[in-house]
Parts: structure tokens; sequence; C-alpha cells
């Protein structure tokens, strides 16, 4: 796991914290293991981590939004974390939020929104 990975996941743990939620229920649920060990890959970008991570957390089989707003958290959090810039003002951010529901999360439609939305130092 490199450095990023790890940012990733203490951002999964503190949103789970931060909801009341027992790490090991969410880490069950969500295979949270499966993430970290067969579809996040050392030399993936920030960018693709995101969307990987939101398409892993938060995607339902028809692309769609599963409901874990604790996913979401985690990867907004890792996203303000890793990136340069993204979503200032509360007008980005509900524009930003709603590109994202409007692409759907499918891992090519959400690393473009990611792109879209932020960027990440060189």
């Amino acid at each position: 796991m490199n450095e990023t990975e790890r940012k990733l996941k203490s951002w999964i743990e503190f949103a789970v914290d931060s909801a009341g939620e027992r790490y090991g229920k969410f880490r069950s649920r969500f295979c949270v293991d499966e993430l970290f060990e067969t579809v996040l890959h050392d030399d993936d970008s920030p960018a693709l981590i995101a969307a990987k991570a939101l398409e892993h957390l938060c995607g339902d089989e028809a692309g769609g939004f599963n409901g874990s707003t604790i996913g979401l958290k985690a990867v907004f959090q890792f996203l303000s974390d890793v990136s340069e810039s993204g979503p200032t003002d509360e007008e980005d951010v509900r524009r930003c939020h709603g590109d994202l529901k409007a692409k759907g999360f499918k891992r090519e439609s959400l690393l473009t929104w990611v792109e879209t939305w932020y960027t990440f130092p060189a």
C-alpha cells in the first residue's frame, strides 16, 4: 500500500468513525479489503484511486448510487487532501455533487468527473 492509498484508508476510517459506525462492519459490507488488495494498484494516480474508490464503495451493479454516504464522505475528504484544487464555494459544491449524480458510478464516468472537478500536483 502506497502513501496515497494510506491516505484514502485513513479517510475511510475517519468517515466511518464520524458516522458512529463500526469499521469492521463497514469494511465487511463494502469489501474494503478487496478495494486495497485487488482493485487499487501502486501506480494508480490519485484521480484513478478516487474513481475506483467511488465505484467500489458507492456504486451499485447498475452503475447507480448504492446509498453509501460514508463512502462519499471518505472520497471527498481524500480528494480535498490530495488535490491542489476542487470545488470551493457552496455553488460549486452543489454543481459538483449534481454532476456526480448525473454521470453515475461507473469507473470511466467517475474518472472524467474527478478530472473535471479536481486538479492534482504533477
